[in-house]
C-alpha cells in the first residue's frame, strides 16, 4: 500500500519517523496537527518526504518563524510544493510595535513567496495573551478565537482590501468573547466581518 497522505499530532510520533529514518517519495500531502516542534526536527522530516505537494504546521515555535530559512529550504528540498499552510504561535516577554512585527513578516515579502508561490501571510501581536501568531492565508484552522482589533495589531502581505475576507475562508467555529467586544470603546467598527463565515458555528463566552 502506498500512504499518500500523513498526519501528525504527537512528539513521538513524530520521532518515530525520524528515528527510522525511512524515505517517503511517495507522499504528497503532510499535516503537523497542533505540536510543539523545532526547526532541525523539521528539517529532519521534511528530508524524507522530497515529493510534498501540500504540507500544513499548525504548532508552536520561535524557531518556526524564520521566513527566509523556510524560502530556502522549500526551494532546496521541497521543489513540487505548491500549498503551505501555516499557523505558528510563540510566547513574547512584552508586547511588540508595528515597526518589530514588519520585521518579522518582512522575510514573507520577497518575490518567492508574493510572485513565484503566491503564498500570503500575516503577523499578529495578541497583546493580552502575550503570544505572537504567524500565519498563511487564508487561516487554516478550522476554529479560532476572535480578539477585538484594540486588543492587538497585525502584519500582513495581502492588500489591506482583501485581507479580512480571505483570512476567514477556512473557519468554521469561531469563538468570540461578548464581555471583551462590548468593553471595547469601538465596538461597531471592531466586531468580526462575519459574511465569509457561512455555515460557521459561533461560540459566545
Amino acid at each position: 500500500m502506498s500512504i499518500r497522505d500523513c498526519i501528525i499530532s504527537n512528539p513521538t510520533q513524530l520521532e518515530s519517523i525520524v528515528s527510522d529514518g525511512t524515505s517517503y517519495p511517495q507522499l504528497i500531502s503532510l499535516t503537523f496537527e497542533d505540536i510543539q516542534i523545532g526547526m532541525e526536527m523539521i528539517k529532519l522530516l521534511l528530508s524524507l518526504t522530497p515529493s510534498l505537494v501540500h504540507l500544513k504546521l499548525v504548532g508552536h515555535g520561535a524557531e518556526l518563524f524564520n521566513g527566509s530559512y523556510w524560502e530556502q529550504f522549500i526551494k532546496t528540498k521541497l521543489p513540487a510544493l505548491n500549498k503551505f499552510e501555516f499557523m505558528i504561535h510563540k510566547n513574547v516577554d512584552t508586547n511588540l510595535d508595528s515597526d518589530s512585527l514588519e520585521s518579522l513578516i518582512a522575510p514573507y515579502r520577497t518575490s518567492f513567496w508574493l510572485e513565484i508561490k503566491h503564498w500570503l501571510v500575516s503577523v499578529v501581536d495578541i497583546r493580552q495573551c502575550s503570544i505572537i501568531n504567524l500565519h498563511s492565508i487564508p487561516v487554516c484552522a478550522s476554529k479560532v478565537d476572535y480578539y477585538p482589533k484594540s486588543h492587538k495589531i497585525s502584519c500582513s502581505t495581502a492588500p489591506a482590501l482583501d485581507c479580512d475576507s480571505k483570512k476567514m475562508n477556512n473557519i468554521r467555529q469561531l469563538r468570540i468573547n461578548l464581555s471583551e467586544m462590548m468593553a471595547d470603546d469601538a465596538i461597531t467598527q471592531n466586531q468580526p466581518n462575519l459574511a465569509p463565515l457561512a455555515g460557521a458555528f459561533l461560540t459566545f463566552q
